[in-house]
């Protein structure tokens, strides 16, 4: 038998998650958990019923679900929900797309989603909570921290380091060596030659900071 699992998310995310688990076939998927649309609670998404929100965990850990993953991109908010899981005695775990391809000596932390067609090359240390979006590169001995969110299509460079919470938007190259600080944003498309301080919006080709985040990272 396999062991249950529930999705904490409900979003278009949720539905990538979902697909990759399927593909995976080593979890029985209870259901999805959604604190935003409490219309959904009771009904179903993606073709799954939504169990309510937080106040419906102690009744699905005590009919025997340990395993959990979080299925909305919202970076604070996803790395709370996960530390929040964690402390009642749900397990993490990651979903990497059987199409990824990932180096050998990469590792790979606890509730990360990696997506199809993701290329990780070896020596990559991947944190807790990560997303790595579709057709994403990331280059020998890069580090990303928990919670950090790279768009589909980024490329991120030999050595680079994007820290914690730090959100890379589509198709954006972060160059060799480079440090993202933690809880900065770098836009679409956007090339990164130089580091980008904690908590700054960075964009442009080449890119530059242009204004603290002035609200929580997406």
């Amino acid at each position: 038998m396999k062991p249950q699992l529930v999705v904490y998310g409900a979003s278009a995310h949720a539905s990538c998650v979902l697909d990759i688990l399927h593909a995976l076939g080593q979890y029985s998927i209870v259901g999805l958990l959604d604190d935003v649309n409490t219309e959904r609670w009771g009904g179903t998404a993606f073709g799954y019923p939504v169990l309510g929100g937080a106040g419906a965990l102690d009744d699905i850990v005590s009919r025997g679900v340990r395993y959990g993953i979080v299925g909305f991109g919202h970076t604070q908010r996803r790395l709370e929900t996960a530390e929040a899981l964690t402390a009642i005695g749900i397990e993490l775990v990651s979903a990497v797309h059987p199409s990824a391809i990932i180096g050998s000596a990469s590792s790979i932390d606890a509730g990360t989603v990696v997506k199809a067609g993701a290329i990780i090359d070896p020596g990559v240390l991947i944190g807790k909570n990560v997303i790595v979006g579709s057709g994403v590169v990331v280059t020998h001995g890069a580090r990303l921290g928990d919670g950090v969110r790279l768009s589909a299509g980024a490329t991120i460079g030999a050595d680079a380091v994007v820290e914690r919470g730090a959100f890379v938007g589509l198709a954006a190259t972060v160059s060799t060596a480079v440090t993202i600080g933690t809880f900065s944003i770098v836009g679409a498309g956007s090339l990164v030659l130089r580091d980008i301080d904690p908590r700054m919006v960075a964009y442009g080709t080449p890119a530059r900071a242009v204004r603290p985040v002035s609200t929580e990272a997406p």
